[in-house]
Formats: structure tokens, C-alpha cells, sequence
């Protein structure tokens, strides 16, 4: 049986408190825009480019909330009227 460092939820963006073991579950790109309201071509876009730090593993990409946190904080456009 292979490595399973977590388990990955099926729900979208619902239930993203940490797990009992202490760490954070894993998102996809599908779970991401979801979340943020995008394509997943364009978090994968993000991610490609270097502006969205993530996991990945052979083909997989996989997010930590933390570091779609950032991602947002990094991208914030505060308008002025």
C-alpha cells in the first residue's frame, strides 16, 4: 500500500478545519476555485506561474489553505474612490 500523507475532502471548500492528526487537509484545484469563485485552469495557471505555492505530486497539484491564504493577501487590490 502507498504513502497517504492525508485524506483528501470530497466536499468542495466545506469542512477545512484542521484534522485530528494536526494537519490541514490538501485541496484541489477544483476545491480552490470553488472557494475563490474560479476556473481551476486559472488556479493552476497561479500555480504554474510561481504566484500559488502548492504540492505536487507526479501529476497531482494539491493547495494547503494557508497558502491560498497568501495567495489572496498577495493579490489584494484595495480601490480608491
Amino acid at each position: 500500500m502507498g504513502y497517504r500523507p492525508h485524506i483528501f475532502p470530497t466536499e468542495g471548500a466545506q469542512g477545512m478545519e484542521p484534522k485530528a492528526n494536526g494537519h490541514e487537509p490538501l485541496l484541489t484545484p477544483q476545491e480552490d476555485g470553488a472557494w475563490l469563485k474560479m476556473k481551476p485552469e486559472r488556479i493552476l495557471e497561479a500555480f504554474r506561474a510561481g504566484k500559488l505555492r502548492g504540492l505536487k505530486y507526479g501529476k497531482l497539484v494539491r493547495f494547503t489553505r494557508q497558502d491560498v491564504d497568501a495567495f489572496i493577501q498577495n493579490h489584494l487590490t484595495i480601490r480608491n474612490r
